[in-house]
């Protein structure tokens, strides 16, 4: 079963309009944002938060640089930031919305096909 948050425009009314700018988004993990951060956040229409990834991943690679580690601590810090990427990334899209002028209307389970 899978957890979606609805978003909807704080101008809709619910009542007449249910559906009028209606945003579905799924909890959990995002395996796109997990393998390729800012370029998904891009693709995604969220500016503010593929800039912040963005700086993000070259802070990481400029500090991974002065510190001189090895090619496995390197492999594992850039992964553990990657996973880190991957789990707030629906998080960003819900702060996006919210930015947009989307309120949180309800919490819906549906189940797997």
């Amino acid at each position: 079963m899978r957890l979606y948050t609805v978003h909807l425009r704080r101008t809709a009314d619910p009542l007449f309009t249910p559906d009028l700018g209606a945003e579905f988004v799924r909890e959990g993990f995002n395996k796109w944002a997990f393998l390729f951060t800012w370029l998904w956040a891009l693709s995604a229409g969220l500016w503010i938060a593929a800039a912040i990834l963005f700086a993000a991943d070259l802070v990481l690679v400029l500090a991974l640089d002065a510190a001189g580690l090895d090619a496995n601590s390197r492999l594992a810090a850039t992964l553990g930031w990657h996973l880190v990427a991957g789990f707030v990334a629906e998080d960003l899209r819900r702060w996006s919305l919210r930015l947009r002028g989307f309120a949180l209307a309800d919490v819906v389970a549906a189940e797997s096909l």
